[in-house]
């Protein structure tokens, strides 16, 4: 027996829980059973699910799982994900986010391609920001959607954007950072200063960032 053991208490759900369990995930089986009499519904279980031993109790309905624990499952690509998810709710789980999902039991699950977790791994904190965002707008977790939101930050850094880091130094903002489109501030400037002439610093970017005072401070200037 592990040192430590989860112990999972269901209200009097325990043996349909051990069934569906043992028989959705490889590397599952039910250790040893006790029941209530020698024909009674089982009371209390020892089982292993995905190599994971747990122990399990009917305890009533004075006893409730929350979203404070779940089980995390490694899957090896998008086909497992799909695969889980899909044996999930066909047995009656509640989709909720971000990869979660509540089974009918009442347990927390979060069902997880490896992917995502080399992908929050990376040295460029931008693209990991990428990543969550797009994690943050899903339900079951797609692989290649979040490929695609840890592609943006190349898409935006790549010709014709250029990458421009800047700082407000008129007191209105403090150390905000983005990526600025060139040639789409210009545009801008030009409609804005057609518009109040008089206002000719307020869009002083790029290149022509050293207006006397500047708005804008240069913080990076990385390459085109």
């Amino acid at each position: 027996m592990n040192k430590v053991t989860p112990f999972l208490m269901f209200n009097d759900q325990l043996e349909a829980a051990i069934k569906f369990y043992t028989a959705t995930f490889p590397d599952s089986e039910v250790l040893n059973v006790a029941r209530t009499g020698a024909d009674g519904p089982i009371s209390s279980a020892e089982f292993v699910v995905g190599g994971q031993r747990f122990m399990g109790y009917n305890g009533g309905s004075y006893f409730n799982f929350s979203e404070g624990v779940s089980l995390y499952v490694d899957c090896a690509d998008q086909a497992e994900v799909d695969d889980y998810w899909d044996k999930l709710v066909k047995a009656g789980a509640t989709p909720t986010a971000c990869g979660w999902i509540k089974d009918p039991f009442g347990l927390s699950w979060q069902i997880v391609p490896r992917r995502f977790t080399e992908l929050i791994r990376d040295a460029n904190p931008n693209k990991v920001k990428a990543v969550m965002d797009a994690m943050m707008t899903m339900v079951k977790l797609d692989v290649a959607a979040l490929e695609d939101g840890r592609a943006v930050w190349s898409r935006l850094t790549a010709r014709p954007w250029r990458q421009l880091a800047l700082r407000r130094v008129d007191g209105e903002a403090d150390g905000t950072l983005g990526l600025v489109d060139v040639d789409a501030v210009r545009h801008l400037r030009l409609a804005r200063l057609h518009e109040h002439a008089h206002q000719r610093r307020i869009f002083e970017l790029a290149d022509d960032a050293r207006s006397d005072p500047p708005l804008f401070e240069p913080l990076i200037d990385l390459p085109s």
